[in-house]
C-alpha cells in the first residue's frame, strides 16, 4: 500500500529528527494502521497486524515528543479501539485487549511499552489484604493474580500500570518496627487469662489492618505469654497484663499461718469455726477452714486472699494483750525442834542487845511472826528501810540457820 503525500511527509519529518532527542509529529484523519506502519518505520521494529483495525486518529502538537514515548503514543491509540501490542519471537504483533494476558507476554518489562508480566514480592504484609487497595490501578485489560505461597503479586499490565502498583506496595509494604515479648505470668495460669485478654487487645487494635495487628500466643509448659507488635502497642498492652496477672484474692484459697501473741490459739480456733458456721456464702463457694497448732500457738487458714486479710483483722482484736499475776512459792520443811531450840537461843541472845534492835522480831522463832505494823515502827525510829514481809525474814533466818530447808520453788503466770 503506497503512502499518501501528507503521511509520507510526516514519516520523512520523523525519519530525519529520529537520531534527535524527539520526533515532531502532527497528522490528521490518519487511518491507525497507516500509524502502525509509520512507529514501525520509525523505531524500525517488527509490527505484526493481526486483523484489520479500523479507525482513524489525529495528533496534533506545538511541540516534539521523546523516542521513547511513541510506542507509549501507539499503545494509547490501539486502546482506545481495543487492540494492544504484545511480543512474540522477535517482533510485535497486534492482539485484543481481551487476549492479551493470553498471549504469552514477557516477563517483566522490557524496553518498550507493551504489556508484560511481573512478580512483585511483598514482604512484612498480607498479598491477599494489599491486593484489595491496589486492585483499581489495574488498566482495562489488565490482570492480578495473588500467590498465597508467595505472598506475591503476579501483574499482566501496561508498564505505567506495573510502576504505578510497584511503588504504591512498597510504600504499603513498609517494614514494621516489631517487637517480640516474652511475659510470664507469676500469680495466674495463662490459660484462665488468655482469652480475656485477646479481648482486650482485639478490642483495642483492629486485627485486619497490617500496622495494627498484634500477635498472640500461649505457652502452658512456662506459663507465658508471647507478644509481636510494636514497641509503643507492646508497652501499652503489658500494662494491662500485669492487672490481670494479680493473687485471686476471691475465689483462689491458700494456706497462711498466723502466729498469735497473746490469745490461746485452741480457744481462738473454736470462736472462728463457730462465727465461719454462721457466715453465709455463695452457693458454689468453698467455705474457709482453720485449725490451731497447738505448740507454735499459730491458727492455720486455708481460705481465699479476701477471706484471711478479714480474718487478720478480727485477730487483731482477739489477740490482745491481756492482765497477768506472776505468783512465785517456796515449799518448805522446817524442823520443829530446830526451829524451837534456836529461838530459845536467840531469844536469851536477845536480851544482851540492846531493846530497841530488831533482833527483838520474836522471842521464839517457832511462834507467830512479829505483825509488819511493829516491824515499820522500829525501822522508822532507827531509820531503817521497811522489810517487804516479816515472813520472809523468818523464812531466811531459819534457811540460815539449819532450822528450814527448801523443797521446791514453784511459780505461776495468772491472765485475767
Amino acid at each position: 500500500m503506497k503512502l499518501n503525500k501528507y503521511i509520507l511527509g510526516t514519516l520523512l519529518a520523523a525519519m530525519l529528527t529520529l537520531q534527535a532527542e524527539t520526533i515532531e509529529l502532527n497528522f490528521s484523519n490518519l487511518k491507525i494502521t497507516e500509524f502502525v506502519k509509520m512507529v514501525s518505520k520509525i523505531t524500525q521494529k517488527n509490527i505484526l497486524i493481526t486483523e484489520p483495525i479500523n479507525g482513524n486518529v489525529d495528533f496534533i502538537s506545538d511541540h516534539g515528543i521523546e523516542k521513547d514515548q511513541l510506542f507509549v503514543l501507539l499503545q494509547s491509540i490501539l486502546e482506545s479501539k481495543g487492540y494492544t501490542l504484545v511480543g512474540s519471537n522477535g517482533f510485535l504483533k497486534t492482539v485484543k485487549l481481551t487476549d492479551a494476558s493470553k498471549d504469552a507476554p514477557p516477563l517483566s518489562e522490557g524496553k518498550i511499552a507493551q504489556i508484560h508480566t511481573q512478580v512483585i514480592q511483598v514482604e512484612s504484609s498480607d498479598a491477599n489484604v494489599l491486593g484489595a487497595q491496589v486492585r483499581f490501578l489495574l488498566s482495562k485489560s489488565g490482570k492480578i493474580v495473588v500467590s498465597k505461597t508467595n505472598n506475591a503479586f503476579i501483574i499482566t499490565d501496561y508498564p505505567k500500570n506495573t510502576r504505578l502498583i510497584k511503588e504504591l506496595i512498597a510504600q504499603l509494604d513498609q517494614k514494621k518496627d516489631q517487637e517480640i515479648a516474652f511475659l510470664p505470668m507469676e500469680h495466674v495460669k495463662v490459660a484462665t487469662i488468655f482469652t480475656e485478654f485477646t479481648n482486650i487487645v482485639n478490642s483495642l487494635y483492629d486485627q485486619k489492618i497490617v500496622q495494627q495487628k498484634v500477635g498472640l500466643f500461649k505457652n502452658d509448659a512456662t506459663n507465658m505469654i508471647i507478644m509481636v507488635g510494636k514497641k509503643a502497642q507492646l508497652e501499652r498492652l503489658k500494662s494491662y497484663l500485669e492487672i490481670l496477672d494479680k493473687p485471686d484474692k476471691v475465689t483462689k484459697q491458700r494456706l497462711a499461718m498466723i502466729p498469735l501473741k497473746n490469745a490461746d490459739a485452741e480457744n481462738v480456733t473454736k470462736i472462728l469455726t463457730d462465727i465461719i458456721s454462721k457466715k453465709t456464702y455463695p452457693k458454689d463457694a468453698i467455705k474457709p477452714s482453720v485449725s490451731a497448732d497447738k505448740e507454735l500457738n499459730s491458727l492455720i487458714f486455708i481460705a481465699t486472699g479476701e477471706e484471711i486479710e478479714e480474718f487478720q483483722q478480727l485477730l487483731a482484736e482477739l489477740d490482745r494483750e491481756r492482765q497477768q499475776v506472776y505468783v512465785q512459792a517456796r515449799i518448805l520443811e522446817i524442823s520443829k525442834s530446830d526451829s524451837d531450840h534456836l529461838g530459845v537461843e536467840y531469844g536469851l541472845d536477845s536480851l544482851a542487845e540492846s531493846s530497841g534492835n530488831l533482833y527483838n522480831l520474836s522471842a521464839n522463832i517457832g511462834g507467830s511472826a512479829l505483825p509488819m505494823s511493829t516491824v515499820a515502827a522500829y525501822a522508822n525510829d532507827y531509820g531503817l528501810p521497811v522489810p517487804n514481809t516479816s515472813v520472809g525474814i523468818n523464812i531466811n533466818f531459819l534457811l540460815q540457820n539449819g532450822a528450814a530447808r527448801t523443797l521446791s520453788e514453784p511459780s505461776l503466770l495468772c491472765i485475767n
